[in-house]
């Protein structure tokens, strides 16, 4: 099932993101685009990005890939960004794993590698060989980079990385001295690539302006982002965030009584923004997984964003089903959300039809993607909380507004909770 198009600088190629039927999502590129493609003997489990398969069609061939989601130049940055530099074990990730890119692609080209690094929906570096930019230079400026004037182990086995990221034939006879010194340093950890910064609440609209003199008045602003996210999260979480607010309003009274000066400063709210989401990330670092997830360098950590399903349902190929009972949904949250939409367009306006499709019957669902039918919309998973999802609703044509919608698990029972516009959404 094709979900949408991609296109650079959000894919290395031009393509479409598909559901496979094994639950999967993959990126579908042609054949053509790919015809003196370095990367065609790779292997699928090194570093370096390799086909996992290709698909005949009609006009011609597919060549199945893993889906890159961003440059790891990109991700790195957003971490800086957002002040959160990577831990010792995230650096270990990288390094290991840029080594291992560079010696692979060695063993192929045996020549100077071009290609550009990209990270993994299931967040796992890669090399993806061709274009003008030569791997190595770049390798080395981001590995100077993840421990700027530091002196412990692990920067110094990341530097030793980064002097031989440029020469690959002395890299490749190095490799097991430099692994060794990098799992001494640390043990490798998957990479956070959910990252919360005060840069994304720029994209948020208040109702009002307000004086930024006063902190509090700041936090008033109805509805704070953290108080629309809470609402979709478990209660233990949002009982954490709570706490976390109330803490910080009584900490910037404390300082405006110490400091006795009227005039507030505007960096202040997003300071407390930032310490909301340090809070987020922690719980998040700390929600308990399968221990399958916990990644080293050669298998990398499997994404949050994506859920496998034993048969993934088509769009609109089980409307008829009672999508509050999730009997035969339960395990594909596209195909559940997909049935409670086609549900609640064919309850219409009745309440007591709507109780068993909405978690309150009584909310208003706004107008936009939601509405369209089943054939003319697509939905993804943004992130699974355990018993509540998030999932994008956007129209095949673009004409239509994408929204977000929340769905939560009652009783064994999936219901709809909440749908909001994409501009509304904190993160």
């Amino acid at each position: 099932m094709v979900i949408r198009r991609v296109a650079p600088p959000d894919s290395p190629w031009a393509g479409v993101l598909a559901r496979m039927t094994d639950g999967s999502i993959r990126l579908l590129v042609d054949a053509a685009l790919l015809e003196n493609w370095p990367g065609w003997r790779g292997a699928v489990d090194s570093h370096v990005l390799a086909p996992l398969d290709v698909r005949r069609r009609l006009d011609g061939h597919d060549v199945v890939l893993p889906v890159c989601t961003e440059r790891l130049r990109s991700f790195l940055e957003r971490r800086a960004r957002g002040d959160m530099p990577l831990s010792d074990g995230e650096a270990v990730t990288v390094a290991v794993s840029i080594a291992r890119g560079l010696a692979d692609s060695h063993d192929r080209t045996r020549s100077v590698t071009s290609g550009e690094w990209w990270l993994t929906d299931a967040g796992r570096p890669v090399l993806v060989l061709g274009g003008d930019e030569n791997a190595g230079v770049s390798a080395a400026t981001m590995l100077t980079r993840l421990r700027p004037g530091e002196v412990g182990s692990v920067a110094v086995a990341v530097s030793r990385v980064a002097a031989l990221a440029e020469d690959t034939r002395v890299l490749v006879r190095e490799s097991d001295v430099l692994e060794e010194a990098l799992f001494q340093a640390a043990d490798p950890e998957p990479l956070v690539t959910t990252v919360f910064a005060a840069v994304r609440a720029r994209a948020l609209t208040f109702d009002r302006l307000v004086d930024a003199a006063d902190d509090e008045a700041m936090l008033e602003i109805a509805p704070p982002w953290w108080s629309r996210m809470s609402r979709h999260l478990d209660a233990d979480f949002a009982e954490l965030l709570s706490t976390t607010v109330s803490a910080l309003r009584t900490r910037l009274r404390g300082m405006r009584r110490q400091s006795g000066d009227a005039k507030r400063s505007r960096g202040r709210p997003w300071l407390l923004a930032a310490c909301v989401a340090c809070a987020i990330a922690a719980v998040g670092l700390l929600w308990p997984g399968d221990a399958s997830n916990s990644a080293v360098p050669g298998e990398a950590p499997r994404s949050p964003g994506v859920i496998s399903s034993g048969a993934p349902t088509a769009a609109g190929e089980d409307a008829s089903a009672d999508p509050s009972t999730g009997a035969d949904l339960s395990h594909d949250l596209v195909a559940i959300t997909d049935a409670l939409l086609v549900a609640r367009g064919a309850c219409a306006s009745d309440a007591a039809c709507l109780s068993g499709i909405q978690e309150d019957a009584g909310r208003a669902i706004p107008a936009g993607a939601v509405d369209l039918a089943p054939e003319r919309r697509s939905i993804v998973v943004i992130d699974e909380f355990g018993g509540a999802a998030v999932l994008r609703v956007e129209a095949l044509d673009h004409g239509t507004p994408a929204q977000f919608v929340v769905i939560v698990r009652s009783n064994d029972n999936w219901l709809l909770r909440d749908v909001t516009g994409t501009a509304e959404q904190p993160a």
